[in-house]
C-alpha cells in the first residue's frame, strides 16, 4: 500500500488524513463526522491495519478523548 505521494504504508505508521471522503462522512452521527472534519490535516493518526478492500484503517483522538477507528483510500492519506 502507499499514500498519495507513493510512500509506502506500514502498521503502525503516522499518517495524516488529508481529506475525509463524503461516503465515510455520510450516515455517520453529527459528534463523529464532527471529530473526522476536526482531525482531516490536523491531527497525527495511526495506521492499525487494512481491510480486504485496501482501505487503510486509522486511529485517533477527539479533543474530548474518544477514540475513533476509520477507513479509508491510502490515497486519502499522507505518511508524516
Amino acid at each position: 500500500m502507499r499514500d498519495v505521494n507513493g510512500k509506502p504504508l506500514i502498521d503502525g505508521a503516522s499518517v495524516r488524513l488529508i481529506r475525509a471522503p463524503a461516503e465515510l462522512l455520510r450516515g455517520l452521527p453529527l459528534e463523529d463526522q464532527e471529530a473526522i472534519r476536526w482531525a482531516t490535516n490536523e491531527v497525527a493518526m495511526r495506521l492499525v491495519g487494512a481491510d480486504d478492500y485496501g482501505n487503510v484503517e486509522l486511529e485517533f483522538k477527539d479533543p474530548s478523548g474518544t477514540r475513533h477507528w476509520i477507513f479509508v483510500q491510502p490515497t486519502c492519506v499522507a505518511a508524516t
